[in-house]
């Protein structure tokens, strides 16, 4: 074999070993890809139930507080509003898919019986909310004095708006691209 045979036979088997070494790459670079993105899911999830714990424990010091429960309200009402507050969160999830699957059928041109009956599934749903609160509140309201029933109305009203304004804030500030420096905010004195 000359010498430039040899040398084009090294070239070419270079380049077959390196393609051929490429292929495996890209599929271990595809199954890392993807078992980042299952990790990422896992820890949001993680991190919306960490959040949502801490929400419901700063809800219930502070419903506990500013209604100046007693023990035997407390042990009544604290759980009574916990199941309330778990059977929302359900039917919200609930809403929230039947509401995505109302507008994707009128976007993909679903048959009005298919849309009827998502619709009536919405109702349900609302009715369902609707009826759980009020019996939730009756149960409630058996245990508190008039004055207590009140600040629960304003407090359960005003202690939703600041959750949703300081996830909201959190939202943006995720959302925000980062500054110069990696700080997100500015150094404060």
């Amino acid at each position: 074999m000359t010498r430039r045979n040899w040398m084009l036979t090294i070239a070419c088997g270079t380049c077959l070993l390196f393609c051929t070494a490429a292929i495996p790459v890209g599929a271990q670079d595809a199954e890392r890809d993807r078992e980042r993105r299952h990790e990422l899911r896992e820890l949001d999830q993680e991190r919306r139930q960490l959040i949502e714990e801490r929400i419901r424990e700063r809800f219930t010091s502070m419903l506990r507080s500013e209604l100046a429960l007693s023990d035997e309200q407390a042990e009544t009402v604290l759980p009574e509003m916990s199941e309330l507050e778990q059977l929302k969160r359900e039917l919200g999830r609930e809403r929230h898919t039947t509401v995505r699957a109302l507008q994707k059928g009128m976007q993909e041109g679903a048959s009005d019986a298919e849309l009827q009956e998502s619709l009536d599934r919405l109702d349900r749903i609302e009715d369902d909310l609707r009826a759980a609160q009020r019996d939730a509140m009756l149960k409630i309201d058996g245990e508190l004095n008039t004055r207590q029933r009140v600040k629960l109305r304003f407090f359960v009203h005003e202690f939703r708006q600041s959750i949703e304004r300081r996830l909201g804030e959190r939202n943006r500030m995720d959302r925000r691209p980062p500054r110069p420096g990696g700080s997100r905010r500015p150094n404060r004195p």
